[in-house]
């Protein structure tokens, strides 16, 4: 994205300021390796380098102008763009709260619903269960 936005003409320079990050392509390890260590055979190596380039944000930022494209501001991140990784996930215990409180009001509608057309008269009546 940084090659096509200083392609661009009318692209204002971009800030050096301030740091970033970039991805060395992952490494497996050697076969000398693997035969020294079995348990190696799964692991990848990842390498991040600091270096003096702009930060995505801004360059998002000033590729967004330079559109004219009128979305949200990149800076707010995914979620003000609408997409799905901005959603925070949410814990299995949460959601298993969600679908039992649903479940909750499902039934007590449904049993609302049964008892609002039945006369107090006409209803059997209930027995207690013995213990």
């Amino acid at each position: 994205m940084l090659g096509w936005y200083r392609a661009q003409p009318g692209a204002s320079p971009l800030p050096a300021e301030g740091s970033s990050l970039t991805m060395d392509e992952a490494t497996r390890p050697s076969d000398r390796e693997l035969q020294a260590n079995s348990r190696s055979r799964s692991a990848v190596l990842h390498v991040l380098r600091k270096s003096k380039l702009p930060r995505l944000a801004e360059l998002e930022a000033r590729a967004y102008a330079l559109l004219d494209w009128s979305a949200a501001d990149p800076r707010a991140g995914p979620a003000a763009l609408g997409h799905a990784a901005g959603v925070a996930e949410r814990s299995k215990a949460e959601k298993k709260a969600e679908k039992k409180a649903a479940k909750r009001a499902a039934a007590a509608a449904a049993e609302a619903e049964a008892t609002a057309d039945v006369d107090v008269e006409d209803a059997p009546r209930r027995r207690k269960k013995k213990k």
